[in-house]
């Protein structure tokens, strides 16, 4: 069977392989372009071309996934991370602008984006083969909220094993089993409906820490929103852009900042505080009455994932010490 061909006397093979090919040089130009400006790119230019589009009531949240973003590079803790914020605030537009080199994004999860247990031609179409070592970035992890709970047990369950840096899984279709090295940095975006699904906050709680979204002027979500509906591809262009150019600037060159004694000793307080703070308490089920003491939690994850945040925070900010 024949393609149809244009004036030109191109079929639409030929058309569809013309296209690849200017996608494939447009990404090496905007590479280069990159490259040269990550060599004097700031803080504050992220800022300002982020708040040139973005309605940002602390413009700190810049700073933060940044900070969770490089921790991907660091020999410690890889950060996970939610910024919650109700919807159409800003929040995806954000996560859209860390689409940089090492990047997987994906709009929401299933049951079977990490692991499938399929091999499809001799390849493993599941995430965790080609997860380690980037940084994971799901647009609405909200969606996960509504799915059935047997599929969430599943996402969380695969989330868990994820997060020590190995999963391992077998099916009966498959006698070698599947083996993954799962080193990765992990942000999603999420509601606050989080807030009402206690067995996320239970199954995976201890694993993120989270940025909130607040104080938001309604009118000006309005304004901002309507000054981008005609400019939205060049929005999102100039904000992948410019943090695409930071996380490359800093990338190869991520180091430990020094601390003093007096921070040490807050965030270890700090760390034992939140820990006892947020240990869960089991309820009767009928009565609601308190069933038994909690365990409480350790606080070692927390305390490093403090101390990572506070050193991938200094880099970001150009600080050469982190003080109290």
């Amino acid at each position: 069977m024949t393609q149809e061909k244009d004036k030109f006397g191109e079929t639409t093979k030929v058309k569809r392989l013309k296209v690849i090919e200017e996608e494939k040089r447009d990404r090496e130009v905007e590479s280069v372009e990159i490259r040269a400006l990550s060599k004097t790119i700031t803080l504050a230019q992220v800022k300002e071309v982020c708040k040139k589009y973005l309605y940002l009531p602390d413009d700190n949240i810049i700073d933060f996934v940044l900070a969770v973003y490089l921790s991907q590079y660091s020999p410690g803790e890889r950060l996970w991370a939610f910024v919650i914020g109700d919807p159409s605030v800003g929040k995806t537009e954000i996560l859209r602008g860390l689409c940089a080199e090492d990047t997987l994004f994906k709009e929401s999860i299933t049951a079977h984006t990490l692991f499938s247990g399929l091999r499809i031609g001799g390849e493993d179409p599941s995430l965790f083969a080609i997860i380690d070592g980037k940084v994971f970035i799901v647009k609405d992890f909200t969606s996960v909220l509504s799915l059935r709970p047997e599929d969430q047990a599943i996402i969380f369950a695969q989330l868990r094993g994820g997060h020590d840096g190995f999963y391992d899984a077998s099916t009966g279709a498959d006698v070698k089993g599947y083996h993954y090295k799962t080193n990765f940095t992990f942000l999603a975006g999420v509601t606050p409906a989080i807030d009402n699904h206690w067995s996320v906050r239970r199954a995976l709680g201890e694993r993120f820490i989270s940025w909130r979204i607040k104080g938001v002027d309604r009118g000006e979500l309005n304004r901002r929103s309507n000054q981008n509906s005609s400019r939205k591809e060049k929005m999102r262009r100039d904000i992948r852009f410019h943090l695409s150019a930071f996380i490359q600037r800093y990338k190869d060159s991520y180091k430990d900042i020094s601390r003093d004694c007096e921070f040490i000793e807050k965030i270890y307080a700090l760390a034992d505080v939140v820990t006892h703070a947020r240990s869960f308490v089991f309820h009767d089920r009928y009565t609601r009455e308190i069933a038994r003491k909690p365990g409480l939690e350790g606080p070692a994850r927390f305390l490093l994932q403090l101390l990572q945040l506070a050193n991938s925070l200094a880099m970001v900010r150009g600080k050469s010490k982190i003080t109290a």
